[in-house]
């Protein structure tokens, strides 16, 4: 087997990129640690293992981190409220969304929104 810098297989570094590709173009699906585990060929505390070793987070990182990503652009780029933009992104919540997008970025959602318009101003 071949070896990534990384120290993991490059067969298993290849099916988490794929992974990795679907949860970034497929923000607002839900995914479920098991079956990107299933979908890996790897029970689920070796995918862990090994997603964390080659992306430098765990799978939950990863799929919040992409959500917070798409949240950034579609705050930025559509009049979507704060509680569609929740929904595309399959929180359960606005309040959900709302803490997580603060954890990640530092700023609420309309705070982050707000912030294009002032650039523009500056």
């Amino acid at each position: 087997r071949i070896r990534t810098l990384q120290g993991i297989d490059l067969e298993h570094a290849e099916l988490i990129d794929m992974i990795c590709r679907n949860i970034r173009e497929n923000p607002g699906r839900k995914f479920r640690i098991p079956q990107l585990a299933a979908k890996a060929s790897m029970c689920v505390d070796h995918f862990i293992r090994v997603f964390k070793r080659h992306k430098g987070m765990t799978p939950g990182e990863y799929i919040v981190d992409s959500r917070v990503e798409a949240a950034c652009g579609l705050l930025q780029s559509s009049t979507h409220n704060i509680s569609r933009i929740s929904e595309l992104l399959g929180y359960p919540s606005v309040y959900a969304f709302s803490k997580q997008f603060k954890d990640r970025t530092g700023k609420a959602p309309t705070q982050y929104r707000g912030r294009k318009s002032n650039v523009a101003q500056d």
